[in-house]
């Protein structure tokens, strides 16, 4: 059994000095490390800042490539809603509408929600536009019309209208939002979308548009 235990040790001696030693795994001092770990941290954002960009110029150049530019040069579409407003403005206190009438197209399309009794109004060209203002001058007696929102897109504009007044057949007043949806083309309204509260209806009464 001595000699077992003496044999035994002596193999187990033989084999741990006969295997091969593993190299310490190097190891950076802390501050190094301290130093790349900061050097990293702060690289990284820059990084992402690069991709986003790149990412953004592509985006940017996929939408030009999609979407083709207008026929025709609209920057100044917000800048003649304002004045075709400021010509409202006119008409509703003198009741002058030619200068009202000039920025319409001559093959205008005019679309209101309002006096939803008859329908609606639908009309095409000046001469439909004109019933339609007939019937505004007729029962609405308009002391406020201030546009809130101007959003320009090409050729497209939309605006937020707080009017108030009162309905020349009801006596009720009124103090509302509007939304318009214009389509702007060399200086000249071609489409227009309005869309009232149901309200107004109660204001302005169940007068019938004038007949074409």
């Amino acid at each position: 059994m001595a000699f077992l235990a003496t044999t035994s040790r002596n193999v187990m001696a033989r084999g741990t000095s006969s295997a091969p030693k593993r190299p310490a795994a190097a190891t950076l001092p802390l501050s190094r490390m301290s130093g790349f770990v900061v050097r990293a941290s702060a690289a990284e954002p820059a990084r992402r800042d690069v991709l986003k960009g790149v990412a953004s110029g592509l985006v940017a150049v996929s939408l030009a490539a999609a979407v083709p530019a207008p026929a025709v040069a609209t920057a100044g579409a917000a800048a003649t809603i304002k004045e075709a407003y400021g010509a409202f403005g006119k008409f509703a206190a003198t009741g002058d509408y030619g200068p009202l009438e000039s920025y319409m197209a001559d093959d205008i399309s005019w679309v209101s929600n309002v006096n939803s009794a008859a329908g609606g109004f639908k009309g095409k060209g000046k001469a439909d536009v004109k019933r339609f203002f007939t019937w505004v001058s007729s029962v609405n007696a308009v002391t406020k019309f201030q546009p809130i929102k101007f959003i320009e897109e090409g050729s497209s504009v939309a605006v937020l209208v707080n009017m108030a007044g009162s309905g020349k057949v009801t006596g009720k007043p009124y103090d509302t939002i509007m939304s318009h949806f214009f389509v702007v083309e060399n200086g000249q309204v071609t489409d227009f979308r309005e869309f009232v509260s149901p309200d107004l209806d109660a204001v302005m009464g169940k007068t019938p548009f004038p007949k074409a």
